[in-house]
């Protein structure tokens, strides 16, 4: 070949294999812009992410499956009394006392062995301030595509101030309870949530809720006194209708009716399907004796019909000596 054919074909060659690496470098530089794209977004992702755990109120926290830290919010970094930079790659063992990372530890593997989420409660001291908080913690397992455990993801919320309504709560209603059980006065607890759904489906079907229609459709009043739902009585009750446990006078409440006290009965479901709310009236209940007492019932009806009180007053003694007055 002569000098100016050697030259011309490197020259060609050349061009050749720059054409090529132009072609190389396009799908390079598609390919990086592609992967800078898809940086960007799991860098926005992240961002979102730790936004989302430094805004929320509770501690939120990852652990491996050897229980070192690769995670947590700031929320946490509170209870450690330690930056983030400072938890990572430790463990429990070197921020609190050894009872408690044990027990920490403990409720990790039970998440792991449940293969999902695990709830306990736990009271903590945080080390920032030093003030107690009882937590209410779920942690749940985190796998990877492959089914490999990643480690244990945390989230621990502040339920004190919630258990402490909930005590006060379980206070007052103990209080009620003792109030009622120990009153003289003979105190029934009733629900009038199916009696109340009774009249208004039949209010609904045309019927207008009079005393005539339970004249009508004595089905009606027997399908109203088993809507009631006898809730509880105290011992001032038995007393008054000489029963001996709650359960069998719950058991035989119509036989502590007779006809005054029937026609008071329909006179009050007529009262509740017109939404009137309180009641008072004179009748007689049958004791478990035969013996006929006379009473007055007072009624109040709450707005949800679901917890309802009724007061019977024993007027019998009354009775009788207004009736020898009256000889």
């Amino acid at each position: 070949l002569s000098l100016f054919e050697l030259f011309f074909k490197r020259a060609s060659s050349g061009h050749q294999e720059i054409d090529q690496n132009r072609v190389n470098f396009v799908e390079l530089e598609n390919l990086a812009r592609e992967a800078n794209g898809m940086l960007d977004q799991l860098q926005k992702s992240e961002t979102q992410l730790r936004t989302l755990t430094e805004t929320i109120p509770d501690l939120v926290w990852l652990k491996d499956p050897n229980g070192v830290y690769m995670f947590c919010n700031l929320r946490f970094e509170r209870f450690f009394g330690a930056s983030e930079s400072e938890i990572l790659g430790k463990t429990d063992y070197d921020f609190v006392d050894k009872e408690l990372a044990d027990f920490f530890r403990e409720h990790d593997r039970k998440a792991m062995e449940a293969g999902g989420p695990s709830m306990n409660e736990e009271e903590v001291v945080y080390a920032d301030d030093g003030h107690r908080e009882l937590l209410e913690t779920v942690k749940t397992p985190i796998y990877g595509k492959d089914g490999t455990l990643i480690g244990i993801l945390g989230i621990a919320r502040d339920i004190t101030r919630r258990k402490e309504n909930e005590d006060r709560l379980k206070e007052s209603e103990k209080k009620f309870r003792d109030l009622f059980n120990e009153n003289p006065l003979s105190l029934w607890e009733v629900d009038l949530t199916n009696l109340k759904t009774l009249l208004n489906e039949r209010y609904q079907s045309g019927d207008a809720i009079s005393l005539e229609l339970f004249d009508r459709d004595p089905a009606l009043f027997e399908m109203a006194i088993d809507s009631i739902r006898l809730t509880n009585i105290n011992t001032a009750t038995l007393k008054l209708l000489k029963f001996n446990n709650k359960l069998d006078l719950m058991r035989r409440i119509r036989s502590i009716l007779n006809n005054k006290s029937k026609d008071l009965f329909k006179k009050t479901f007529v009262s509740i399907a017109r939404n009137e709310r309180s009641f008072t009236e004179e009748t007689e209940l049958i004791r478990a004796d035969g013996k006929l007492s006379n009473v007055i019932i007072q009624c109040r009806v709450t707005d949800s019909f679901k917890k309802t009180i009724v007061s019977i007053t024993d007027i019998s003694d009354q009775k009788r000596a207004e009736e020898e007055l009256n000889k």
